[in-house]
């Protein structure tokens, strides 16, 4: 998600897809929090895990576009 979005886009784009955790910057954090979101930070410090490959039926990310016709699909 896009935090420079207006909040109603992205109110949007987060119902219809049924999005519930993102991952941002402590910069954003507070914003996608306010929308709802469970946000894992990206700038925070973790381990680094052993194994770096995604399994089948793990979720690295997902993409949602308009297109042309300006609704998401």
């Amino acid at each position: 998600l896009d935090p420079a979005q207006p909040d109603s886009r992205l109110r949007q784009l987060i119902s219809e897809s049924g999005l519930t955790t993102g991952v941002a910057t402590d910069a954003d954090t507070a914003h996608f929090e306010t929308l709802g979101l469970t946000v894992v930070r990206a700038d925070a410090d973790r381990p680094t895990a052993e194994r770096a490959a995604a399994q089948p039926g793990e979720a690295a990310y997902v993409l949602y576009t308009s297109g042309s016709t300006g609704t998401p699909k």
